[in-house]
């Protein structure tokens, strides 16, 4: 309660509309759609928008800063949404498990978060520097930026990382 209560504060004192789009398949939409709701501030919308495949990522280069609350239940997988928030060289704000470390580099790409506390406070200091064009936020889209014009295709990733560990066991690739 405190953390959404901080987040509140924020959002009024930066002036901004903070919005959100759930992932997720089509089939799920009208499950979805019902349990939405916007949070009891005036700077914070709820709108869900079903989105066709080349407009996602138009639509993840329009925010100022992406948030994952993936939580993997066994701590091996990474969250596709931040993967994808990333490649658009959106900043992620995301929860913090074992091998989120892999993709969200604290600080540089993103940061991490435990509880609702540690979101606000994340969220506080990315905001700081939404009007100023400094700080952390400006960092953080550098960062991101970074890693978007690094990143290679899936395959060429695959090839790059898991093909030498499973070469030796005489897997093959195209």
């Amino acid at each position: 309660m405190r953390g959404s209560i901080r987040v509140t504060q924020l959002t009024r004192s930066a002036g901004e509309v903070v919005g959100g789009r759930p992932g997720g398949k089509r089939v799920c939409r009208p499950g979805r759609d019902g349990r939405a709701r916007a949070p009891r501030s005036q700077n914070v919308a709820v709108r869900l928008a079903w989105l066709e495949p080349e407009d996602y990522p138009r639509l993840l280069r329009a925010a100022d800063v992406g948030l994952s609350l993936h939580q993997s239940s066994s701590g091996l997988d990474l969250p596709m949404k931040a993967s994808d928030m990333l490649g658009s060289g959106l900043p992620v704000l995301s929860r913090e498990y074992a091998c989120v470390g892999e993709l969200i580099r604290c600080g540089e790409n993103g940061m991490l978060f435990g509880d609702a506390v540690s979101l606000s406070e994340r969220l506080g200091e990315v905001l700081r520097g939404l009007h100023g064009g400094g700080g952390a936020l400006a960092r953080l889209r550098e960062g991101a930026a970074r890693w978007a014009a690094g990143a290679g295709t899936w395959d060429e990733e695959w090839r790059r990382c898991a093909l030498p560990v499973v070469a030796p066991c005489g897997a093959k690739w195209r």
